[in-house]
């Protein structure tokens, strides 16, 4: 069952992740490739804010599709368009704590997960991951993840 994620709302739920940081849209989706490719699942995330907005190419993964939305538009109503789009609602699971997307999921029969439990469950490694995945550390990145979270990463550092 995919999950469908209130990016931006599940940020301010997650220990360690502050708002203000310049890298807090990294940071979760660092979080949830992990999380979701642990769990065998697949998701999308939306955030506000981005130039120019659609899918982001260099953040998204086969298990996680990172989705920013444009100048002018809201993550919500990106969601709640997404929510009555989907050919299969009951099996969407929709992680916000947003009332606005929290109707039209329950409008169309999807599963709904809160995002503080969300994050806790993140934090403990729950839905389903064997003590053995949680407990791994013969994980590692192929270059070219490497490589692309450098590039993601070392964004902006002149700036500051």
């Amino acid at each position: 069952m995919p999950f469908l994620i209130d990016g931006h709302n599940l940020i301010g739920k997650v220990s360690g992740i502050s708002m203000q940081s310049r890298e807090k849209e990294a940071q979760l989706v660092a979080m949830l490739r992990g999380y979701l490719m642990g769990a065998k699942k697949k998701g999308t995330v939306v955030f506000d804010g981005g130039i120019p907005g659609g899918t982001s190419r260099l953040m998204s993964t086969p298990n996680l599709k990172v989705v920013f939305a444009s100048a002018g538009v809201s993550a919500d109503s990106l969601i709640i368009d997404r929510i009555y789009k989907v050919q299969n609602p009951n099996g969407l699971i929709v992680v916000t704590s947003d009332n606005a997307i929290k109707r039209a999921a329950k409008y169309k029969r999807c599963q709904l997960r809160d995002s503080k439990q969300f994050a806790e469950d993140m934090a403990s490694h729950k839905l389903g991951l064997s003590s053995a995945a949680t407990k791994r550390d013969d994980f590692k990145l192929s270059k070219d993840e490497v490589a692309e979270w450098e590039a993601l990463f070392s964004k902006g550092k002149d700036d500051a």
